[in-house]
């Protein structure tokens, strides 16, 4: 499994090998696309969200009850029945 390498700062004139661009690019690109983060005191089913420009952070998941954002603060809240999924279409319009 492919593990995530810091990257390097690329300078004019240096001859990069296989291995340099393997590392940087390919590895890391699996690393991303494998999902290769966590949030602290992540769960199953949680949400997920930006808490600001840089970070994300989860709600934790209720039975009955959907993310919905309400005065600038996400919250779950009664889903209504099944099939509601009102607020996860605010969700995707928030995140555009």
């Amino acid at each position: 499994m492919a593990v995530w390498t810091s990257p390097i700062t690329w300078v004019d004139g240096t001859r990069y090998v296989a291995a340099d661009l393997n590392a940087q690019v390919r590895d890391n690109m699996l690393v991303l696309r494998a999902g290769g983060f966590a949030i602290s005191g992540m769960a199953a089913d949680d949400f997920i969200y930006a808490s600001t420009a840089t970070q994300l952070t989860t709600l934790a998941a209720v039975e009955g009850a959907s993310p919905t954002f309400v005065g600038g603060v996400w919250t779950m809240a009664p889903s209504g029945g099944s099939g509601d999924n009102a607020s996860f279409v605010i969700a995707a319009e928030s995140f555009g």
